[in-house]
């Protein structure tokens, strides 16, 4: 009788009550939206190579995928101004620091990725280190990205980077990443299509099937990513490798915890048990 492995995904989030009946956060999309969705996910896949730009380091600078024309942005110099002032106070008061076109709902992605990351009986995580500060942003578009600096005076600075928190800025890693894969050198060809379906922004899920390929595999990798100055590293692994950082304990895989020595994904959650009159009285609040 031959082996059987059965493979879980779960996606869990925080939901209202209206959407509990919505069918799309059960993850049942009508097709026809879904076909207008790819499409717009691949214009922006072409509007993004034609505005990319290859430095003499190696490194990408990318423009930012506008829905409409940037030059009628409002200025709001004086909100944000006014925002900035009530954050130093939380800040001083606490004692510690701390509208762009989205691109495709990476989110939905989770499930595949850990699906073929499963698929391996070596597996291997790893991520991209400071990923979105590798992407430098066009210069017009700096200007749209300018900040205060936290002190009496009113000091404007802008980022050159692409910025963590800026809903486009996964679209412009993903995007990155994948043009980097589409024009790799033909040595590389027999590992593009396994990495391709292996990125989760700047987190890598794969693996081999043979312990003999894993240190060829990841110096192979580290040096195809290196050509657009993306340093992959911290591998971890189920199976130990003179290559990896870690190969024993838990380590966090998308949200999960992954235990190396049994090589079991398991969740981290905290479900909150409701009786019966406690949904049907939410309901009834809803309603009315």
């Amino acid at each position: 009788m031959g082996n059987v492995m059965t493979t879980l995904s779960m996606h869990c989030r925080s939901v209202n009550l209206t959407e509990m009946w919505d069918l799309e956060c059960l993850g049942i999309i009508d097709p026809s939206q879904s076909l207008c969705r790819k499409k717009a996910h691949s214009e922006h896949l072409n509007d993004f190579r034609e505005k990319l730009t290859i430095l003499p380091c190696g490194r990408y600078e990318v423009g930012l995928p506008w829905e409409s024309d940037s030059r009628n942005l409002p200025d709001n110099k004086e909100l944000s101004w006014e925002r900035h002032e009530k954050m130093v106070k939380r800040i001083k008061a606490r004692g510690f620091l701390c509208e762009y076109q989205e691109g495709i709902n990476l989110i939905e992605l989770i499930p595949d990725v850990i699906d073929r990351f499963r698929t391996y009986p070596i597996r291997l995580s790893g991520d991209i280190e400071k990923a979105f500060l590798m992407l430098s942003v066009a210069n017009q578009d700096r200007e749209f990205l300018r900040f205060f600096y936290p002190c009496d005076e009113e000091l404007v600075y802008r980022h050159c980077r692409v910025v963590l928190g800026v809903s486009c800025s996964p679209f412009l890693l993903n995007a990155s990443i994948l043009y980097l894969l589409d024009n790799s050198p033909p040595e590389f060809h027999d590992m593009v299509e396994k990495l391709k379906g292996s990125f989760y922004v700047d987190n890598c899920l794969t693996g081999v099937n043979d312990p003999c390929d894993q240190v060829s595999f990841i110096e192979r990798t580290q040096t195809l990513m290196s050509r657009g100055g993306f340093n992959l590293r911290g591998w971890v692994t189920n199976v130990a490798c003179e290559f990896v950082s870690r190969h024993s304990g838990d380590a966090s895989v998308l949200g999960l915890l992954w235990n190396l020595d049994g090589d079991k994904l398991r969740f981290n959650i905290d479900f909150e048990v409701l009786s019966c009159e406690t949904v049907i009285s939410k309901c009834r609040i809803h309603q009315t």
